[in-house]
């Protein structure tokens, strides 16, 4: 009995068992897939290579594609190790390059069942592209709007930002400039940009997938002054005797624009092109043509010429001479003709014409026609300039006849400032002469030293000259009154200039008379220009003496003051002044009291004597010793000694 139980358990168990393993036989997992993402499910990467990470149950490996065709190799999931990398360009079935990509999994369980996921993501490696919209030539008049477009893909733009140049010179400088950021700007709400200049600009922006694009830079000028036009030839309100035509356009901060540069003369247009203006930096130009349409209206007379000098070198000529007209546009001269000073300016009465073209500094016009000896002719002459306006006519020269000198004469020289020959501190000189009649200039010389004879050359056609700032020293004037042909003798006169103050005497002395007055002795000053003239002597009663009233003077080194009083003591000083009227600095003072009275002599002798009878006496108002007496005939060198080594108050 008990062994059929053990029987019939043991087959019960073993049916069980059966049971049991014919019930794993036929019952199937398939895996559970919690997540599957690419970089932690962000939207973006800007990175190829991504990392795959894969959670779930019953997962024993996985496989991956971008097109969910082409496979990868499997892959041993566990869950120790449940991320891997996965190029995005390189993978099996992927493309290369940026775009919005899928990558598909097929993650099977260990009895084989599978099952699926996938994850998208952006790939974008690029920065993005940013630009601006300011105008080519960046040359603004007034404020500016500045916009900055973006462009990405496929992440698409994030943010954009800029940044502005504080310096408004040619030189960038970011230091005090911060980024900010923003699409647009305008320049009245920058306070980096203050006034008119040349301005720089850095921006750039960033994409949703982090890359950032290397700053770009612009620039722009705010220029809100206009162009400066300056007329190099011709100068404003000149008169010009060509049509060269001279301009500089120059512009502070943005450039001259060559095509917007018009001229016009009179409303009658203008010969202008650009392409004679040649660059001198920064934007700026000069211009320089010839304007054929320049067009001027003259109504304006010349001036008056001079008065004609008339001379002969034949016998049946007159030359007839004047200073040249200054005035550009002179065409001729018409020169008049009479034997009386009478001469009436009309066309009947013009002996020639002279063109301007042929004068030098001086025109000259040979009159032969019909010259008679022993006559009297008179000269008038009138410039007619290329508008034919005619001046006033000259003074007439003349009377003129055959034979006569045609030297003219020497002019006396004069000066307001200078004498002549004699010394003078002021260093400008001016020189002045009479008019000479029938002279067509001046020929002068100023020289140190010595003079020297003028050439015949016309210097001028006035009658003064200046010389300022001169040096020390001896000049001499040198003048010579020409008429085209001849000149004067020479005419001179000396400048003397001394501007330098002499030495100061020195070591003066005083010693005191016997009858009150004083004595005063020095050693003299220098003065190597004009040489010393005279001492000015000052006296007062105090020490201290100045100099703002002259006591005395004296050409010597010495000099008695008589004018004195007992009893005062009176106090000196000297100072030297030369030849041009410098004065020196005074000498050391000195000082002497006056004494008058005290010892005297009397002498008792008769007029008349017969010889061997002569009795002198000489007495004293106060005793002596050591006295001597002795005599002199008239007319005698030497002294007879009568009596010597006496005493007392009266000797004989």
């Amino acid at each position: 009995m008990e062994k059929v139980k053990a029987e019939r358990s043991l087959f019960i168990l073993v049916s069980l068992f059966s049971l049991v393993l014919l019930s794993l036989n036929t019952f199937s997992v398939t895996p559970v897939v919690y997540d599957f993402n690419a970089n932690d499910d962000n939207v973006y990467t800007t990175s190829a290579s991504v990392t795959l990470a894969l959670s779930g149950d019953d997962i024993n490996r996985a496989k991956f594609s971008c097109n969910n065709s082409t496979w990868s190799s499997w892959w041993n999931f566990s869950s120790s190790s449940n991320t891997t990398t996965f190029n995005l360009n390189t993978g099996e079935g992927c493309s290369s390059g940026d775009a919005n990509k899928t990558v598909y999994a097929t993650i099977m369980s260990v009895d084989g069942n599978s099952t699926t996921a996938s994850d998208s993501i952006t790939l974008d490696t690029n920065a993005p592209d940013t630009s601006d919209d300011l105008n080519s030539n960046s040359a603004y008049q007034g404020d500016v709007t500045v916009t900055f477009s973006c462009s990405d893909s496929p992440a698409g733009c994030s943010a954009t930002r800029f940044r502005i140049d504080t310096n408004p010179s040619d030189t960038v400088d970011f230091s005090a400039s911060s980024w900010v950021s923003g699409t647009s700007f305008n320049t009245t709400t920058r306070l980096e940009i203050s006034g008119d200049g040349n301005w720089a600009i850095d921006y750039n922006s960033t994409d949703n997938a982090g890359n950032v694009e290397s700053p770009n830079r612009a620039y722009f000028v705010k220029d809100s002054t206009d162009p400066v036009i300056s007329f190099v030839t011709p100068t404003s309100g000149s008169t010009v005797n060509s049509n060269a035509i001279n301009v500089l356009l120059s512009d502070n901060f943005s450039r001259i624009k060559l095509s917007s540069i018009t001229m016009d003369f009179n409303k009658t247009g203008s010969d202008f092109n650009s392409s004679t203006c040649t660059s001198v930096g920064d934007g700026n130009y000069n211009c320089a043509y010839s304007e054929i349409v320049f067009k001027y209206s003259d109504l304006t007379a010349p001036a008056t010429p001079n008065t004609p000098s008339l001379s002969s070198t034949s016998g049946s000529s007159i030359t007839i001479s004047w200073q040249k007209n200054s005035d550009y546009d002179i065409g001729k001269y018409n020169v008049y003709r009479a034997k009386s000073s009478n001469i009436t300016i009309a066309d009947g009465n013009i002996i020639g014409t002279y063109n301007q073209s042929s004068c030098s500094s001086s025109c000259l016009f040979v009159d032969s026609n019909n010259i008679l000896s022993d006559t009297n002719y008179y000269y008038k002459i009138q410039a007619v300039d290329k508008s034919t306006n005619k001046s006033s006519a000259s003074a007439y020269g003349g009377p003129f006849s055959l034979g006569q000198s045609s030297t003219p004469s020497a002019p006396s020289i004069s000066s307001s400032t200078h004498s002549n020959g004699t010394w003078d501190k002021d260093n400008d000189v001016n020189l002045a002469w009479n008019s000479v009649s029938g002279t067509t200039g001046y020929s002068y010389t100023f020289s140190q030293n010595s003079g020297s004879t003028p050439d015949t050359t016309t210097d001028t056609t006035g009658t003064s000259k200046d010389y300022n700032d001169q040096s020390d020293g001896n000049y001499v004037f040198s003048l010579r009154a020409c008429n085209g042909t001849d000149c004067s003798g020479t005419s001179t006169f000396t400048v003397l200039i001394d501007t330098l103050n002499p030495g100061a005497p020195s070591s003066l002395s005083t010693s005191v008379l016997s009858d009150g007055g004083i004595e005063l002795s020095w050693t003299g000053g220098s003065d190597s220009t004009s040489g010393i003239n005279e001492y000015e002597i000052f006296r007062e009663t105090s020490s201290g003496v100045g100099t703002s009233s002259v006591y005395a003077t004296t050409s010597d080194t010495e000099y008695t003051d008589s004018s004195t009083s007992n009893g005062i003591t009176y106090y000196y000083v000297v100072r030297a002044k030369d030849k041009a009227g410098n004065v020196s600095s005074v000498s050391n003072e000195a000082s002497a009291k006056s004494t008058s009275g005290g010892f005297a002599l009397s002498f008792d002798a008769p007029a008349y004597a017969k010889k061997g009878s002569v009795v002198i006496k000489v007495n004293g108002t106060e005793s002596f010793s050591d006295g001597e007496l002795s005599v002199r005939k008239p007319g005698e060198s030497t002294s007879t000694a009568l009596t010597d080594n006496k005493s007392g108050t009266s000797m004989s």
